[in-house]
Protein backbone atom coordinates (compact mmCIF):
# COMPACT_ATOMS: atom_id res chain seq x y z
CA UNK A 1 0.00 0.00 0.00
CA UNK A 2 1.01 3.65 -0.45
CA UNK A 3 1.59 4.24 3.27
CA UNK A 4 4.26 1.54 3.49
CA UNK A 5 5.90 2.57 0.18
CA UNK A 6 5.73 6.27 1.04
CA UNK A 7 5.79 6.57 4.84
CA UNK A 8 6.65 10.30 4.96
CA UNK A 9 3.52 12.48 4.80
CA UNK A 10 3.32 16.25 4.39
CA UNK A 11 1.34 17.68 7.31
CA UNK A 12 0.18 20.60 5.17
CA UNK A 13 -1.23 18.87 2.09
CA UNK A 14 -1.13 15.13 2.77
CA UNK A 15 1.19 14.25 -0.12
CA UNK A 16 3.37 11.21 0.63
CA UNK A 17 7.06 10.57 -0.05
CA UNK A 18 9.37 7.56 0.02
CA UNK A 19 12.25 9.40 1.71
CA UNK A 20 12.55 12.10 4.35
CA UNK A 21 14.74 14.17 2.04
CA UNK A 22 12.01 14.23 -0.61
CA UNK A 23 9.51 15.35 2.03
CA UNK A 24 11.87 18.09 3.23
CA UNK A 25 12.33 19.35 -0.33
CA UNK A 26 8.54 19.38 -0.73
CA UNK A 27 8.02 21.25 2.56
CA UNK A 28 10.41 23.91 1.32
CA UNK A 29 7.97 24.54 -1.55
CA UNK A 30 5.28 25.38 1.02
CA UNK A 31 7.70 27.79 2.64
CA UNK A 32 7.86 30.36 -0.13
CA UNK A 33 9.94 33.04 1.53
CA UNK A 34 11.53 33.24 4.96
CA UNK A 35 12.88 36.79 4.65
CA UNK A 36 13.12 37.99 8.28
CA UNK A 37 12.09 41.51 7.18
CA UNK A 38 8.72 40.18 5.96
CA UNK A 39 8.24 37.18 8.22
CA UNK A 40 5.89 37.34 11.19
CA UNK A 41 6.17 33.78 12.55
CA UNK A 42 9.36 32.80 14.38
CA UNK A 43 10.41 29.29 15.43
CA UNK A 44 10.92 29.23 19.18
CA UNK A 45 13.49 26.45 18.81
CA UNK A 46 15.94 27.82 16.24
CA UNK A 47 14.76 31.37 15.53
CA UNK A 48 14.04 30.85 11.83
CA UNK A 49 11.29 33.11 10.46
CA UNK A 50 8.31 32.37 8.20
CA UNK A 51 5.64 34.41 6.46
CA UNK A 52 2.79 32.10 7.42
CA UNK A 53 1.70 29.95 10.33
CA UNK A 54 1.56 27.02 7.89
CA UNK A 55 5.20 27.55 6.98
CA UNK A 56 6.17 27.63 10.65
CA UNK A 57 4.08 24.52 11.36
CA UNK A 58 5.81 22.63 8.55
CA UNK A 59 9.18 23.74 9.87
CA UNK A 60 8.39 22.61 13.42
CA UNK A 61 7.67 19.12 12.08
CA UNK A 62 11.27 19.05 10.86
CA UNK A 63 12.45 19.54 14.45
CA UNK A 64 10.25 16.66 15.60
CA UNK A 65 10.98 14.22 12.78
CA UNK A 66 14.42 15.04 11.41
CA UNK A 67 16.22 17.08 14.05
CA UNK A 68 14.75 16.28 17.47
CA UNK A 69 15.71 18.74 20.17
CA UNK A 70 17.17 17.00 23.23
Amino acid sequence: DEESKKPFKCALCGKRFSTSSHLQRHINIHIADDDPNKAKFECGICGRNYNSSNGLAAHKICHLVFFPVA
